[in-house]
């Protein structure tokens, strides 16, 4: 016997007023309806101009990034350190040794 819930079960018991859930009496609030919120009717005008606009967008991203890497680009071109070559080391910079 579980000392938790002490009391005795009952096979056999049939279901009284009190488990069931009361009726609810009088006008019931509407929490949402179409009349307050109504959905928008299938518009395939709408759905054509939506997938434009993300096409656009897409193509703008991509010219963007475009851009910025030609801009990049030019700006290491005019950059003087970049426009030297390496320097290489003269005599005496180098270390031989000899084992």
């Amino acid at each position: 016997m579980s000392t938790i819930n002490n009391i005795p079960f009952d096979i056999n018991r049939s279901p009284t007023e009190a488990n069931q859930t009361p009726k609810k009496k009088g006008a019931q609030p509407v929490f949402s309806s179409e009349a307050i919120h109504p959905t928008e009717a299938h518009n395939p005008i709408d759905d054509r101009r939506k997938r434009k606009e993300r096409r656009k967008s897409k193509k703008q991203i991509r010219a963007e990034r475009r851009h910025l890497i030609q801009r990049r680009a030019k700006e290491d071109a005019n950059n003087p350190k970049h426009n030297q070559p390496p320097e290489r080391p003269g005599p005496g910079l180098l270390i031989d040794l000899e084992v």
